[in-house]
């Protein structure tokens, strides 16, 4: 996703580490991958 890469690259810059910025976009990714309902998911409603 072009917006995790934008979001790691924000938190580098502002000099958190890899890690934790890694940790950040893993967490993200995760959170919009299970609790976000797609436009099918609305849809099937």
């Amino acid at each position: 996703m072009k917006s995790s890469i934008a979001l790691y690259q924000a938190l580098i810059s502002i000099d958190v580490e890899e890690k934790r910025a890694a940790a950040v976009v893993d967490a993200l990714e995760s959170d919009m991958q299970t609790q976000l309902a797609t436009k099918a998911d609305i849809d099937n409603l």
